[in-house]
């Protein structure tokens, strides 16, 4: 599943709901098929890898959330553990909703005025910009063999439980 809220409005211009981006190859393959040419098309995307899928790692995952800020990290979390990642990366910080055995919830923060999700599950979205200020967030799940993509990072769920998680961050 790809999702994309775009746009930051100009300042004082309130921002609607997110309108889908076009491309000329999702452009000629709707008009051809006689679809709609506004169609997002995930073939345009860069899929994510079968190697990430989730595997145990070579070296031990750390208790350490401040070390996931530069986007490259493995890390235990619990439920409510909040990572802050370098918003150079279009995300902010990583929240743990809930987590069970083989899955997790996170909820996502950024401010660029369009969090681009690829991957996960259950996803959902939503973004607005005021003034030029632009708040972001999505929620979605992760399985072991459900990687995502947001913006410039790949998140990977390595392990879970009732009680607690791993999960594997890089840079894109």
């Amino acid at each position: 599943m790809t999702a994309l809220v775009s746009g930051c409005g100009s300042p004082g211009t309130p921002v609607g709901p997110a309108t889908p981006v076009a491309t000329a190859e999702t452009a000629a393959a709707g008009a051809s098929a006689g679809a709609s040419a506004g169609a997002t098309s995930a073939a345009t995307a860069t899929p994510i890898a079968v190697g990430e899928r989730s595997s145990p790692s070579a070296t031990p995952h750390s208790t350490d959330l401040a070390a996931c800020r530069d986007g490259d990290c493995e890390v235990e979390v619990r439920r409510d553990d909040r990572l802050k990642v370098d918003p150079k990366f279009g995300v902010d910080s990583v929240t743990v909703v809930s987590l069970g055995d083989g899955y997790i919830r996170l909820a996502l923060e950024g401010h660029t005025g369009g969090l681009h999700v690829q991957g996960g599950g259950n996803v959902s979205v939503s973004g607005s910009c005021v003034n030029g200020r632009c708040h972001d967030e999505a929620e979605m799940s992760l399985t072991p063999d459900m990687p995502v993509r947001v913006d410039g990072l790949r998140l990977v769920l390595v392990s879970s439980d009732s009680s607690r998680a791993v999960l594997r961050f890089r840079r894109d």
